[in-house]
């Protein structure tokens, strides 16, 4: 939806409150599954791969965003991992709450908006 030429703000806000819920809800999981990652090379492997599953699709529709972009970002790549581990640590740091996950998800849209809507 990110490559959607058309996309709204409004639409950014939405999907950033559905994945941060979403977040929240599993919040006692992924915590627990990020602190045995620290100390579980097969679980770190297993984390760093489903991040990075995320970053693939995130630079696939940075790309398609961007490239009828004049001067657009040269690694979309690197942008949507850097993106992702940054979701990952700002959600596991500090989303605790109802109210918590409403300012970041505001927050990330605002980022994500800022990223795609940049021209």
């Amino acid at each position: 939806i990110l490559a959607d030429p058309n996309i709204q703000r409004s639409d950014v806000d939405a999907i950033m409150r559905t994945i941060v819920s979403r977040w929240a809800a599993d919040r006692p999981v992924l915590a627990a599954i990020i602190e045995l990652a620290e100390y579980d090379p097969v679980v770190r492997e297993t984390w760093q791969a489903a991040m990075h599953a995320v970053a693939v699709k995130a630079a696939a529709q940075f790309r398609a965003r961007w490239e009828t972009t004049p001067g657009g970002p040269a690694d979309p790549d690197t942008i949507a991992e850097i993106f992702t581990w940054m979701f990952e640590r700002s959600c596991h740091q500090l989303v605790h709450d109802p109210a918590s996950a409403d300012r970041v998800a505001a927050s990330m849209a605002e980022i994500i908006w800022r990223v795609i809507d940049y021209h």
